[in-house]
């Protein structure tokens, strides 16, 4: 799969989302073929939304020599650490993380309402536009919300992601997150933009 590396691209910090398409032989014919399927999909989805609860997209690259991502290690010959090759989704970096570690680093005190309304209402604005936009994100989680400096949130990774279809029927199928998943798509049944909004009473 890859991983998200923070970069610099025009001048500007951002993330990286990296899918390795297994040019190293790591992933078989099938894998490299769905990883490209999935790179197309989240690309076609995601450049075309632009909103203040949406992590922004800023571009997509086939190759990785246009990137400048720093190394972790200070003894590293600074060489770029990824696959030459590799396909990258370029999004803004959100310095604040994912909402879920900032869950887990103030699981010990109690938030105050007004962050947790608050918090509440960005996902809610988010996923209302989505849906405006007719699309359904398919994987709301704690992991795949941002927040920025000033604890906005936004949703981010839109990998399996996809325009609601038309006929329920032609969507179907596990797809998202155990135990995040509504009933209907664990069961194989035709859902629709309905199974984000179970994700996000979760």
């Amino acid at each position: 799969f890859g991983g998200v590396y923070r970069g610099v691209y025009d001048a500007q910090d951002v993330a990286v989302k990296v899918l390795d398409w297994g040019e190293d032989g790591f992933a078989t014919a099938a894998e490299a073929a769905a990883l490209r399927t999935s790179f197309r999909q989240e690309v076609a989805v995601w450049h075309k939304l632009d909103h203040p609860n949406v992590t922004k997209f800023i571009g997509a690259s086939m190759g990785t020599s246009n990137l400048k991502i720093p190394p972790k290690d200070a003894t590293s010959d600074g060489h770029n650490p990824l696959p030459s090759r590799a396909c990258c989704v370029v999004v803004e970096y959100l310095p604040g993380g994912t909402l879920k570690k900032f869950l887990i680093r103030n699981r010990r005190k109690k938030l105050a309402i007004k962050v947790v309304i608050q918090l509440a209402l960005d996902l809610s604005r988010g996923l209302s536009y989505l849906h405006s936009k007719k699309i359904v994100h398919r994987d709301v989680k704690t992991e795949n919300m941002l927040l920025d400096t000033h604890r906005t949130l936004k949703i981010a990774d839109f990998g399996v992601a996809r325009v609601e279809a038309q006929n329920p029927r032609d969507m179907t199928g596990e797809t998202g997150t155990l135990g995040y998943m509504a009933p209907e798509v664990l069961d194989g049944k035709p859902y629709n933009r309905k199974c984000d909004v179970y994700s996000y009473g979760v």
